[in-house]
């Protein structure tokens, strides 16, 4: 895969407004806008088409268009792909269950596709624009007529551009007011707020609407546009002082945690702003692009694009990737900073961690970064591919691939008995600091995830394995062994990520990204220049081969210190 590099304001990607406020301090974006792409003539007519949302999957596209053939006014349409590298179909209107002689506009599926949100004008609201439901008992099944959200959420304003969160407890919606003075409800800032609803579980009914604040909406227009699927990244839109357009562009709010509240709202880069009008943004669940509608000129009419979201990973603005941007990672290793918290999508998810550790290790020049990688997620064959270099392994014992049943896509079962996994790569410690991961399911006491084998010059060692007292993480990585023990049992059928860090002075060990062991004191240099196994003890020890599944082994040339 080609890999994009996001740098600095000089290079062809925007920053996603390089400061925003967050907690009362500044700091970057961590992630830019790629160029933007119209969708296909499929989608766009010659009429108004706007306010998309992507479900989860990212195989269906809905949205709102005047095109003809529909039922009246704005109508809600739904193209489909097969798979997220296929066109999308003829858009289908959504039938007169949806859509009536009035108005449909701004719709959104909830994560489950069970659930259809979406505002009108249709008759029985309570004010010009309401809230509107819609539900399925199945994907298969027809929507039921939709239901008015009531006057806890409607009121005699005007409600629209409804979002929910990821889990289904928080209802994002504009309001916005009347003639003459086109306020909202008694608590907002603006001609239009954003506010938010929440309710303690997806069949509790809707709590009273609270108003995000001064930071998100301003005197003028504010509009919501989605909410990330971590919940930490808000997009907008607005008319709000500073706008390119004549009317309305797009802004994007964050916070560190879904308690904290929003930081102030900073406008995206002049490749998604264009002169006239850009609204309604969209954000794919996996946070790699972002959607919206865009009517760039008086003469044109709304249309819809797309555009991809790359991570930041150019942390120091020197226009190279290299272990100067590592040392900032580490640095802000385990804390909430935005400029380092590029993965595991280019949005973040509030914490520096080994995820963001495997995305900058894409983009690190040669010497730094990954050393291998194998996802183990083939489907037959000898062969565990090494996507990040010519470290190919192979498999031995007649273990069985799972593509369904990993962590991360597939996975390698092994049988305990003679199963185990031979790259040709070496982890010698006295060549500076490293790191090792995999993901591992099942297993049993004095069974090993990761070992090397000795040679003429060393006794090997034991990299990761499961205690053979109690099943905890253990490492044995020093000569003569000396086990550093967690109290972190693995071997209870549950999925862990398990990893070991040598900084060059101290080992580390991590069960699902916390720390589970350190040494309490700085150990001799260590050497072990044999080939590294996977699922098996140093010398294929009776005892020693995993039984269960592994997942996703990462090895890094940089430690954490």
């Amino acid at each position: 895969m080609k890999k994009v590099r996001a740098f600095g304001i000089g290079s062809s990607v925007i920053a996603a407004g390089m400061c925003i406020l967050i907690g009362g301090q500044v700091a970057r974006a961590d992630f830019s806008i790629g160029e933007p792409t119209i969708l296909a003539s499929q989608i766009n007519t010659g009429q108004h088409d706007f306010a998309s949302y992507i479900s989860a999957d990212g195989l269906q596209l809905l949205f709102s268009s005047g095109r003809y053939g529909g039922m009246g006014g704005y109508d809600l349409w739904l193209a489909t792909r097969a798979t997220v590298d296929d066109a999308w179909s003829i858009p289908q209107n959504l039938g007169p269950t949806i859509n009536t002689f009035n108005n449909e506009k701004t719709p959104i599926f909830s994560k489950d596709g069970l659930s259809l949100y979406f505002s009108s004008d249709r008759p029985g609201g309570r004010g010009s624009y309401d809230i509107w439901v819609s539900i399925r008992p199945t994907l298969s099944a027809p929507w039921e007529k939709p239901v008015n959200l009531g006057s806890v959420v409607n009121s005699t304003y005007d409600e629209s551009n409804p979002t929910l969160s990821s889990d289904g407890l928080s209802l994002y919606f504009s309001e916005y007011g009347t003639w003459p003075d086109h306020r909202s409800r008694p608590g907002g800032f603006g001609q239009s707020d954003i506010w938010v609803s929440t309710r303690s579980t997806t069949s509790a009914p809707w709590g009273a609407p609270m108003n995000l604040g001064e930071t998100v909406n301003g005197p003028g227009g504010d509009y919501v546009g989605d909410v990330s699927d971590n919940g930490l990244v808000l997009f907008l839109y607005s008319n709000r002082q500073g706008s390119l357009g004549i009317w309305e562009d797009l802004y994007v709010a964050r916070r560190i945690s879904t308690a904290d509240p929003w930081g102030n709202s900073t406008r995206l880069g002049d490749n998604v702003n264009r002169k006239v009008m850009d609204l309604s943004p969209d954000v794919s669940a996996d946070g790699s692009t972002l959607y919206w509608s865009s009517w760039p000129t008086a003469a044109g009419q709304l249309d819809l694009y797309q555009a991809p979201i790359l991570p930041i990973v150019d942390l120091n603005a020197d226009d190279k990737v290299d272990g100067e941007d590592m040392a900032i990672l580490i640095d802000h290793w385990h804390t909430s900073d935005p400029l380092c918290d590029i993965g595991p999508t280019p949005l973040g998810d509030g914490f520096v961690d080994i995820e963001d550790l495997i995305v900058m290790s894409e983009y690190l020049e040669p010497g730094f970064g990954r050393i291998a990688h194998w996802t183990l997620d083939e489907i037959e064959g000898d062969i565990a591919h090494d996507s990040v270099g010519s470290d190919n392994a192979n498999v031995h014992g007649g273990a069985v691939w799972q593509p369904d049943a990993g962590q991360i896509a597939g996975a390698l079962e092994l049988d305990g008995v003679d199963d185990y996994v031979a790259p040709m790569c070496i982890l010698n410690p006295s060549d500076g600091p490293f790191r090792i991961y995999a993901w591992i399911k099942g297993g049993a006491p004095g069974q090993v995830i990761a070992s090397q084998t000795p040679t003429q010059s060393d006794l090997g060692c034991v990299f990761l394995a499961a205690d053979p007292a109690n099943g905890t993480l253990l490492t044995e990585a020093i000569l003569p062994p000396l086990p550093l023990k967690s109290d972190m049992v693995i071997t209870d059928g549950e999925w862990h990520e398990v990893g070991l860090d040598w900084d060059g002075g101290y080992r580390h060990l991590y069960v699902d990204d916390i720390e589970v062991a350190v040494d309490g004191m700085k150990l001799p240099g260590l050497v072990s220049t044999g080939w590294l196994n996977i699922g098996t003890g140093k010398v294929f020890e009776s005892g020693s081969f995993w039984s269960g599944l592994i997942d996703d082994v990462r090895v890094y040339e940089q430690g954490v210190q």
